[in-house]
């Protein structure tokens, strides 16, 4: 008998974060399944439509119930925005989700994303109904607050490594999406607690049909695709710079999807600069992101030269692999390491703009037979460590058992 799950999470759909198709696999599998978790509002920062503040909600997603409590939402990410948000997610997770009629479950597991605070309402669940907490930790804290730029101050992540600590206590079991985490988390809760569990990516079933000028963009040109968070973090502001210095390669598309905190800057760069050659298209269905991919000739990923961010896998490393094409990165750590090691592609340091030109330009002039065997490890190394049905059938097990 599988045992039923309560799953909360602060960003769920019609968000597009990875516990949306983690959530109805776990279903598939036998599990009963529902989900606690906030008014839509990421990234853009404004209630999705249909969705009015201050409301509670119970709605049906494939068919898990979703009980949705009130939130403040991101606006435009400043970090008194970003604070509101959390809070709210906190102060209502609490005392609006215990006021819901939820039907029995068995486990409650929390989907790990920053800020590592939003963990308290089931925190505060666990210990009113008396059941066992599993969090999947996506992010290391307090190092995440030093990666982003918003916190350096000593005593106050001293504060925030106690909280981290004091949260770790309440938790049964710990799943950590990089094992390059364990060493930092070891730190702060027992060796016995903590799974490495990375994340997958569902694959699309059905083939999409791409708008014709997508169509057109990605079949006449070579199309080095980036979708995801636009960040900070991921500091595309090279990418850009390397799309104009090579401009003389006519055929030379950049194509960025997705939505964050860094995108108007970059597209005020792209303006000021009178770059040509690279595209934002905003933000897209999943399965459309995917179908791109598959007609893209290389897939980016760029992360910031930073410790904690060199120990971290970017979720997009999964779908790019699932999608079977050749990686460009910019970034060190873990991420270069894999790249490189397996040969799934080329990878420069972050602020190497020349270096990332040159793989840019050694990229274009693989022939087929090159780019096919790089295909081919990506391939392969997706189904051997991250394949989507095997990944979760893991965390079915690790739900099911007892302790």
């Amino acid at each position: 008998m599988k045992k039923s799950i309560l799953i909360i999470s602060q960003y769920f759909w019609p968000e597009k974060f990875h516990i949306n198709d983690v959530s109805t696999e776990l279903q598939k599998l036998g599990h009963q399944v529902q989900v606690l978790t906030g008014q839509p509002n990421y990234p853009k920062g404004k209630l999705f439509s249909k969705y009015k503040k201050n409301k509670t909600l119970i709605e049906n997603f494939k068919n898990i119930p979703i009980y949705r409590v009130p939130i403040i939402p991101r606006k435009n990410s400043t970090t008194l925005d970003l604070i509101k948000n959390y809070i709210s997610f906190i102060y209502y997770g609490i005392f609006v989700g215990l006021k819901f009629n939820l039907k029995k479950f068995d486990k409650i597991f929390f989907y790990g994303t920053s800020p590592i605070t939003s963990v308290i309402p089931a925190i505060i669940l666990k210990l009113f109904y008396k059941k066992k907490l599993i969090v999947w930790v996506q992010d290391l804290w307090p190092q995440s607050l030093t990666a982003t730029g918003y916190i350096y101050n000593k005593f106050i992540l001293k504060l925030v490594n106690l909280l981290v600590i004091i949260i770790y206590f309440y938790c049964d079991k710990i799943l950590i999406q990089s094992k390059n985490f364990k060493k930092y988390i070891l730190t702060q809760t027992s060796k016995k607690k903590i799974i490495y569990h990375p994340n997958s990516f569902k694959k699309p079933k059905k083939k999409i049909k791409l708008k014709t000028q997508h169509f057109k963009l990605l079949k006449k040109n070579f199309c080095i695709t980036f979708a995801g968070n636009i960040g900070k973090a991921q500091n595309l502001e090279n990418l850009l710079l390397a799309a104009k210095n090579l401009s003389k390669y006519k055929k030379l598309k950049i194509i960025i999807i997705g939505e964050g905190s860094d995108k108007k800057r970059l597209v005020s760069i792209l303006r000021k600069k009178k770059i040509q050659n690279v595209h934002f298209l905003g933000s897209l269905n999943q399965d459309y992101v995917f179908e791109i991919y598959k007609h893209s000739k290389a897939l980016y990923v760029s992360l910031k030269n930073n410790e904690v961010l060199n120990l971290t896998i970017p979720y997009k490393i999964q779908s790019y692999l699932s999608a079977e094409k050749l990686i460009i990165g910019s970034a060190s750590g873990i991420t270069k390491k894999i790249i490189i090691s397996k040969k799934l592609g080329f990878c420069c340091d972050n602020n190497n703009l020349n270096e990332l030109q040159k793989i840019i330009k050694k990229v274009i002039g693989l022939n087929k037979t090159q780019l096919k065997l790089i295909e081919k490890n990506s391939k392969n190394f997706y189904d051997k460590n991250f394949n989507f049905s095997v990944i979760t059938k893991k965390l079915s097990k690790i739900l099911n058992e007892n302790t």
